[in-house]
């Protein structure tokens, strides 16, 4: 895709809101990516639990429990930029 394109169909950026699931957007995804790109977020303490009591940050393996112990708006903002940046 050209850089003309990219600025005529931005990204859409969608955040899970409070009582929701990112995956109540699956289903719009169809219709919503047909023309632009689009990054569904879902912030700590949104929607179920990672599968796993373990998991990563900053590729460091630590506990659920010291994962969500910094749940932080600076902590937030951090994590959102890195999906972004991926």
């Amino acid at each position: 895709s050209s850089s003309n394109e990219s600025t005529k169909n931005p990204p859409l950026v969608i955040l899970g809101g409070m009582a929701q699931s990112i995956a109540s957007w699956e289903f719009h995804l169809p219709y919503l990516s047909r023309h632009r790109s689009v990054l569904i977020y879902e912030a700590l303490g949104q929607g179920p639990p990672p599968p796993s009591e373990v998991c990563s940050i900053d590729g460091r393996e630590v506990t659920l429990e010291r994962y969500y112990d910094d749940v932080s708006l600076e902590r937030q903002g951090k994590d959102f930029w890195d999906v972004v940046e991926e």
